[in-house]
């Protein structure tokens, strides 16, 4: 339980998140807009959507958005139940919509202080 709380705290490494990245998408993952060539083992599988849940803000934040308890949520990141692929689908569109609202939101403070949006790339 502990180190499911301190997990949640705490945002992962960019290390980490750069050798997932590697093993997702190969070498050169730097770049944008790449599809994953890689299959994710049931660990890596399980280490990607705990990086996931940490985009939306947490177990309670995704929970939410998504309509799925908390307590399922921390056993699929604990290995207790297989992660599907229906749910991992829906992650990548929950993440999607998000990106949406994050983008518009940005897009409102940008003309509110009167700068053109920023382009990330």
């Amino acid at each position: 339980m502990i180190a499911e709380l301190r997990h949640e705290r705490q945002p992962a490494s960019v290390g980490r998140l750069r050798r997932i990245r590697k093993m997702a998408y190969g070498p050169g993952s730097e770049r944008k807009g790449e599809t994953m060539t890689a299959s994710f083992s049931a660990d890596e599988r399980r280490e990607h959507f705990a990086y996931c849940i940490q985009l939306f803000g947490g177990t309670t934040a995704f929970s939410r958005r998504l309509g799925i308890d908390e307590r399922a949520i921390r056993r699929f990141v604990n290995g207790e139940r297989p992660l599907g692929d229906g749910l991992l689908a829906d992650t990548a569109k929950a993440l999607r919509l998000l990106v949406e609202e994050a983008t518009a939101a940005e897009a409102q403070i940008a003309a509110a202080l009167r700068f053109p949006p920023t382009d990330p790339s």
